[in-house]
């Protein structure tokens, strides 16, 4: 059955805003879960009661279609299938410093080591990690993923690639500074560490040191 074409405006924004209360809280009320819960009673006390029984049964299959699309999970991206890692470029340096700043990271230092930067490159840049290197000790640094295709595997696999470049090089551990993402390191082996166990020589090399507060989180993975 079709909507009256003739809905106000108002139950429609109320709509909208019921369809993102829900989305915001699906994740910590299960008993809520549109999925299995009578969503109809939920929808008439909640904000949507201008419309006919009909409209607000229609509402409620909309929600939970809307529900499904948005837990459904994303499917991972194959590196070399659908993009590949590869070392940055001079020509590269623009795009990078545009992917960093949408993601809050500095841009300060990158092209002093763009030659130890690594993109994700599917007809563009969609993501980026960068290593400093100093005596038997790299950091990892700018981390960074397109908005529009996180959780799709493109992260891990720029770490995977940059720890095994780090083993290659020489080092014997790797360390990395973060506010956001030290769950997302714990995944390969890093530890917390307080900043004065990273190694002096690497901390003051780094563009980091400068740019990352205090309570940045750092963290070491030996190898």
């Amino acid at each position: 059955m079709m909507m009256t074409s003739d809905i106000r405006e108002d139950v429609r924004k109320k709509y909208a805003q019921a369809i993102t209360n829900k989305l915001n809280c699906c994740g910590n009320e299960a008993s809520d879960n549109p999925v299995t819960g009578n969503l109809y009673e939920k929808n008439k006390s909640e904000g949507l009661p201008d419309c006919t029984q009909a409209e607000q049964e229609e509402l409620g299959g909309a929600l939970i279609s809307a529900f499904i699309r948005a837990k459904k999970p994303k499917e991972s991206l194959t590196e070399g299938q659908d993009y590949r890692i590869r070392n940055a470029q001079e020509e590269d340096l623009l795009l990078i410093h545009q992917l960093l700043t949408d993601n809050g990271l500095t841009t300060e230092g990158v092209k002093e080591h763009l030659h130890d930067f690594l993109v994700a490159d599917d007809q563009g840049i969609i993501g980026v990690i960068g290593l400093e290197f100093s005596d038997t000790a790299v950091m990892l640094r700018s981390l960074a993923v397109d908005k529009k295709i996180r959780k799709r595997g493109i992260a891990s696999a720029l770490v995977d690639h940059a720890l095994n470049i780090g083993r290659a090089k020489g080092s014997v551990s790797a360390y990395l500074l973060t506010t956001t993402a030290d769950q997302f390191a714990a995944r390969w082996g890093f530890n917390n560490i307080e900043r004065s166990e990273i190694p002096e020589i690497l901390l003051q090399s780094s563009a980091l040191n400068h740019f990352c507060p205090d309570s940045s989180i750092c963290m070491k993975l030996s190898f």
